[in-house]
Formats: structure tokens, sequence, C-alpha cells
């Protein structure tokens, strides 16, 4: 996902309405004030109210020991946010920088005193207008601005926020007396007092993971795999709400989850009883002919299923973006209450996983710091759905609670970032990192006095010689996450661009590639443009386009040829498949890089690759998307020498974000959201409209009888079968693999 600062926005308990004053634009309704510029006016006071004067006073308290080094007064403050950075304001950037400095000094103090209230309560504490104001401020001015050469916040966004302290202060008085919202997990009532969730399927489940091996070629032989054969990695899950089991292989990894999400680092938050168990994992090898199934690997009734033999068709499900919760630390789910995501997701999951030989998850996995979120839905898929082979990428929220590395955090106070340590061992992908384990450095393993040889013999497939809390060197190696692999006639190129130029794995998965020769290679990841952790030229769509000159990966580019793309000459046998930009669509190489989409009807000659990253996650108030947000099923399918990408759309566009609740258009058109409802969402409340109590069965967002028609499809004839049906999904792509 594109970053966004909330780690303790997602905890503010506010339901926020909207007033009429005169001549000002805004929202009808009542109680707080979310206010368009006051036509006539262009002084910012007479829109932006309390804001301002609130974030200044927010900043001197939190952040007062910076700023006699800063050199800065509350009027420095004030003229910075009212009028913005040079070339409009009257201050240098010099002096802009310093307020920009001050502001994140006082927001990590605002994060670390709500962050060391839920560690010790068990929930957040409620935070007053001025920590407010200084977060809204922090994330529009120094967030939200990537094509401004300088920081700054314009009165149209300043005077959208909330601005008035008093209706604020009224708000909060209603929250108290009301008592908590609770969150639900898997249908049942957690007393996290973490806000209104919706509620899942109510199916409780162990947590079984297939993944693919590394190196396999699709075929019996695959003797490059650690194996030395054709098979798969198989993996058991215990913590948390899921249902224990074990892993039934005479040899086996069988250890706490180490450095993320296990005893230690707040692994499912233990010390307050929110998440139950920390997590522990067992992972063996078993091997498997092409179009097996493998049965009791484990004390539970999965059967893993083994992709079809080199050459045959296999069809594939793709998920991106996944976002379910919000809590200090643990994510920040805009759309989540929209689209019903807690049940909605392990809904669709449970239909077509089963019918479908691969799935695919885009990264930044639930936005989770801690596990929770992750379990929470793992849980809730069937045992019929969870055979069903899963290649997953990490996220920048998967390293970064914030997205990004220089907002990373490490200790007791402000939470403790995953840095990719609990995702790796969640997903368990059988990767580089297998062929070459490393321990933990000693003082992280648990439990303590745990032999190092334990993860760098055997059984063992991590590399775990990351070291939190030296600053350098936090996050997860590359290794855990390259992997190569062909299952039918596809082959993956999966891999990550922090910490490290994929190029030279690349070049190493493309000779494999060109060797095996699938009719289809897809490079996937989570970036789909660099930033946020990942470096100019290393992200998917830059690597795939470098793989197509300069590596032997240009044995794929079937009838396109340079500059691929955009002048209708796309490589037909190479596409990359990523996330990050929460759209479901298809791009290419120069349309990825502004975040921007290919029409649904594109000729095949113009699409490079495709981006499915909106299953919960979506953008905040003060930004305008590039794209709609849309909740759905993608389908890839590789039948009768072709390239189909079909997708089922299950919810409503949602395209607008300064649609006013009196606008004509808006009402016509109930997919637009509203600025009232995306600041609710954002300040960690569920709008009224998008309450389960509304809007079941599934999400507002969410077109119930289309949802309804397609899982009767899935459950009578699969996936492929109903990929086919035009009354259910569109087909954005279809091309010869040629």
């Amino acid at each position: 996902m594109v970053s966004i600062p909330v780690a303790i926005l997602g905890l503010v308990p506010v339901i926020i309405s909207a007033a009429t004053n005169g001549s000002c634009s805004q929202e009808a309704g009542s109680l707080l004030q979310v206010r368009g510029p006051c036509e006539g006016n262009s002084s910012s006071r007479s829109c932006s109210g309390h804001l301002v004067p609130a974030a200044v006073d927010g900043v001197f308290k939190y952040a007062r020991k910076d700023l006699p080094d800063l050199r800065l007064t509350k009027n420095d403050l004030e003229m910075v946010f009212e009028t913005g950075c040079p070339p409009g304001g009257p201050l240098d950037v010099a002096q802009c920088s310093r307020v920009k400095n001050a502001t994140y000094g006082a927001y990590r103090q605002i994060l670390s005193e709500s962050h060391e209230h839920l560690y010790k309560h068990g929930y957040a504490k409620w935070i007053e207008y001025r920590q407010s104001a200084v977060l809204m401020m922090f994330v529009c001015m120094y967030w939200n601005n990537d094509a401004s050469p300088v920081d700054t916040c314009t009165e149209e966004e300043r005077c959208s926020m909330i601005t008035d302290k008093n209706e604020y202060d009224e708000v909060l008085k209603q929250q108290h007396s009301g008592g908590y919202a609770y969150l639900q997990i898997n249908g049942t009532t957690q007393s996290t007092k973490w806000g209104n969730g919706w509620p899942g399927t109510g199916d409780v489940n162990p947590i079984v993971r297939v993944s693919l091996l590394h190196k396999s070629d699709g075929s019996s032989a695959s003797a490059d795999t650690l194996l030395g054969t054709s098979g798969l990695r198989l993996s058991v899950v215990n913590g948390g709400w899921a249902t224990a089991a074990d892993l039934q292989l005479p040899s086996k990894y069988d250890q706490e989850f180490q450095i993320a999400w296990g005893p230690i680092r707040d692994g499912m938050l233990p010390d307050t009883s929110v998440g139950g168990p920390s997590l522990k994992l067992q992972s063996g090898l078993a091997a498997a002919a092409p179009g097996s199934t493998v049965s009791g690997f484990s004390n539970t009734a999965v059967k893993a299923k083994m992709p079809p033999a080199a050459g045959s068709a296999i069809t594939m499900a793709v998920i991106g973006d996944p976002c379910v919760g919000n809590m200090v630390g643990g994510g920040q789910c805009i759309f989540r209450a929209y689209y019903g995501v807690n049940k909605t997701l392990p809904t669709l999951l449970n239909a077509a996983l089963p019918s479908v030989d691969v799935w695919y998850m885009t990264g930044d996995n639930f936005y989770d710091r801690y596990g929770i979120w992750t379990v929470g839905i793992f849980a809730q898929l069937s045992e019929a759905a969870q055979g069903t082979p899963l290649i997953t990428t990490p996220g920048n929220h998967d390293y970064w609670q914030e997205g990004v590395s220089t907002l990373s955090t490490d200790n007791i106070v402000t939470g403790y970032d995953q840095f990719a340590n609990g995702f790796m061992q969640f997903y368990a992908q059988d990767t580089a990192a297998s062929f070459a384990p490393a321990a933990p450095p000693t003082k992280l393993i648990q439990p303590s006095g745990t032999s190092t040889s334990r993860f760098t013999s055997g059984n063992a497939f991590f590399d775990f010689s990351a070291n939190p809390g030296s600053w350098r060197d936090y996050d997860a190696k590359p290794s855990n996450f390259y992997h190569y692999s062909i299952a039918g006639n596809v082959g993956f190129v999966v891999f990550t661009c922090v910490g490290k130029d994929p190029k030279d794995f690349v070049a190493e998965a493309c000779t494999f590639m060109k060797t095996h020769n699938p009719d289809l290679v897809l490079f996937m990841g989570h970036y789909n443009k660099p930033g946020d952790g990942c470096d100019d030229g290393t992200d998917v769509p830059a690597a795939a386009k470098w793989a197509l000159d300069n590596s032997d990966c240009s044995a794929f580019k079937g009838s396109g040829q340079a500059p691929y793309g955009p002048s209708g000459t796309a490589a037909s046998r190479l596409k990359f498949l990523v996330g990050h930009n929460h759209c479901n669509c298809m791009t290419n190489f120069d349309l990825t890089e502004n975040d921007q989409c290919l029409e649904d009807d594109a000729s095949p000659g113009n699409v490079d690759g495709f981006i499915i990253g909106s299953h919960g996650m979506s953008w905040d108030p003060q930004s305008d998307p590039k794209c709609s947000a849309r909740f759905g099923l993608p389908v890839l399918n590789t039948d009768n020498g072709k390239l189909v990408f079909s997708y089922a759309k299950l919810s409503l566009d949602t395209t607008k974000t300064h649609c006013s609740a009196i606008d004509i258009f808006c009402k016509e058109n109930p997919g637009e959201v509203s600025r009232t409802d995306l600041w609710s969402a954002f300040l960690g409340t569920t709008p009224s409209a998008w309450e389960p109590s509304t809007s079941q069965p599934y999400g507002k967002g969410i077109l119930t009888e289309v949802m309804e028609n397609l899982l009767k499809c899935l459950a009578d004839k699969g996936t492929l079968e109903c990929s086919r049906d035009a009354s259910l999904f569109d087909v954005w792509y279809s091309s010869d693999l040629v």
C-alpha cells in the first residue's frame, strides 16, 4: 500500500458528520464540521476553526524538548500550518523542515503514550482534540503530498478535517457514555475494546499451509528442489484463536515463532490477553507427483493439492492488500467495514479456493504488526480451502507498520514492527533461504537456551540472521522471499525489493524459466512502483521490464517487442502481478509508475501486468484516488493456449472522496463514499451506514445478489467454469500465449 502513518489514528473513537454554515461548502448533518473552502474568503482561519491552534498547542506540549534545538516559536508553527511551505508560504524550506521535525516528534510521543496504555490495559486511551489535530496535520502535511516539491497542506485539505474542538469533545463524551464497542473474530466477541468490527463466518479451524517448492519444475523430477524431487512444503501454525493441529510428518521443523509473533516482541499481544497464545510453526517436506493430493500429513482433514503437471493449464485466484482491523500498530483499514472484509473475504475464499490450483496474495497482508488479524482470517478458512498451495510476498506494511523504514519502531513503548519476520514464518514459503538457513541472534531465540543448530540444520529453512535492535539490519533477509517454480504451464518468479536489488536473483530465475519453457512467466511481488522502502529500478514492473531486455526472460516476449505495453507491443508470455496501489485493474509499465490503470476493455497488447490491491484497504480522506477502489474475485487461467484474466466485480465502485451528503449525484449513485464516511473510518470507527446491523449480510459496498449468485456458481461448477460466465465475470484480458 502507499503509506499512511496511522498506527494511533486507528483507535480514535470518533463519529463524524457535518454542519452547514453560511456560504461554506459543507456536508449536511450535525456534530463535527467537515468543511470545504468558504466562498469569497481566502482566509484559512475562517474554515479551519480550532484545528490550527490545537495542532500548535499539541506540538508544543508533546515536542517541547525538541523546540529549543529547532529554534521554533508558536508563531512559526502557526504560519506553516496556515499558509503552507514554499513556494506559497512566507517561510523558507529550512524553517518548514524544522516544523516538520517538531510535528513528527509530537506524533511519536502521542503514539508512545497510546501504545503504553494499550500494552498495560489492553485498549487505547481516548485522545484529546489537540492530539488529534497533531495527527491530522502530520498526515496531511508530511505524507500525502508526493507531487509537491516541499511539504504542504492546502487550505482545502485543512478545511476538510475535523475543525471544531467542542463538537469533537461532545462526540467523545457520547462514546464514553455508550461504552466500548467490541471487535469480533470468527463470530465470537473478544474483550479487546478495540473498535467495532464485522463478525466473521462463525467457523474456527486449524491453520494449515501448503506451499510450492523452490526450484520445482512442475515435473516429477524436480531434482533441484531441497527435497530432490517434486512435492510440497506443508506446515501447521498454532496459536491465537485457531484450532490446535499437529503436523504428522516423520521429520519436521517445530519451533516457536522467532523475533516476531512469538513469545517475545508482542506476538499476539499476550501480556494483555488479547489474541490468545503466541504462535508456533511446524513445517516439513512431502514428496508428491504433479496432479496428486497429499493427505494424512496432519491430524486435520486437509488434503494438500499438487498443481497439474508441467505444460497443463492452471487456474489461479488473486487477493491483494486485504485489511480487516484497526488498532495501535495494527493497521488502518478504511474500507474494512464497507466491504465487511472479516466475513466477505473468508466466505469468498472458502468458495473459490477448493477449485483452483494455486492462489496468490500480493502483500500488505492484513496490515498486521502482532499476528492478530492474520490468524483471525486464516482460522476461518475451511480445510478444503487450505489445501490449495499459496504464494505470497511481503508488502511495505509487512515490514513496518507505518509503511516506510524511517518510521519503523522496535520497543515496548511505541510497539514492535515485525520487519517481515512474523510474515515469513506464518506463510512458511519454500524459498532460497531454505538452502542456507541461519539462526536468530542468540539473545532473541525463544525459548531461551535453544541451540542455534535447531535453526541451521535438519529441517531448518529460514534465514533468521537479521538482527532487530541493530539499526541497519532490522528487516528479514530478502532470501526468505525469493522463490521461483513452475506449476502447470506457468512459471512464478517471486521476490521482494526491500534490502537488496533482486536482479541477480531474477536473472537466475529467468535462466531456469528459459530452460523449462513454461507458456507464461509471472513476475510477482508487492510493489507496483519504487518508494516506501523499494529503490528505483527494483520494483516488480521495473525488474520485469529489465528482464525482458537483459536476461534469458527475453525468451518470453512472445509477440511483444520493446518498448512493450504502451505502443501495443506488450510481451505476451511475461506479465507482472503486484499490489501496493489500492486498485484492482490492468496496467502497463508507464501507467503503474503513476498508480494508474488501463480501462477494463484495454487491448491485450497494451497490458504489461495487473494490480490487485483493493480487498479492504483504500485511500485516506485527504487524497483523491487515481483509480476506483472495488472488491471482487480476480481469476487467471491458462486453458486452451490462452492467458485469460477475469474479474467478478462484487462491489460498488468508489471513486469520489469529496462527495457531500446533499450532492444529488451521490444520492443517485450509492457507490460513492462521502468525505464524512472516510473521516469516520480513518479515525477508527465505522460509519453508521456501514455497521453490520445496517448493511448485513456482507457490507454496504458489496452487491449482495451478485455475491450470492457467485457463491452458488462456485459451489456448483467451480472457479474455472464460473469465470467463463459473462453474467458473473468480466474478461479483462484474453490473448494467445504465443
